[in-house]
C-alpha cells in the first residue's frame, strides 16, 4: 500500500526562533501542513514530536514536494 506524502518527508533540522504556534506532527499529511501555513499566513511551520520541537517545514519546500512550481 502506498502512503501519502507526510511532513517527515521534508522536515528540516530545528533552528533558533521557530514559532510555537501553529505546530504539526511529523506523521501528519503534507497537505495539512500546507493548509495550516496558508491559513495562518506563515512561510514555515514547526514540527513537534513526543519530546518537543524536532524541526520545521517550509511552505516553498512543501509545495515543490507536491509537484507545484513556486
Amino acid at each position: 500500500m502506498r502512503r501519502g506524502k507526510t511532513v517527515k518527508d521534508i522536515i528540516r533540522p530545528p533552528v533558533a526562533g521557530l514559532a510555537t504556534a501553529p505546530v504539526i506532527g511529523m506523521d501528519e499529511p503534507l497537505t495539512l501542513a500546507i493548509e495550516m501555513m496558508l491559513n495562518n499566513d506563515k512561510k514555515e511551520i514547526t514540527v513537534v514530536g513526543r519530546h518537543g520541537v524536532i524541526g520545521y517545514v517550509r511552505l516553498e519546500d512543501a509545495l515543490r514536494h507536491m509537484g507545484l512550481r513556486v
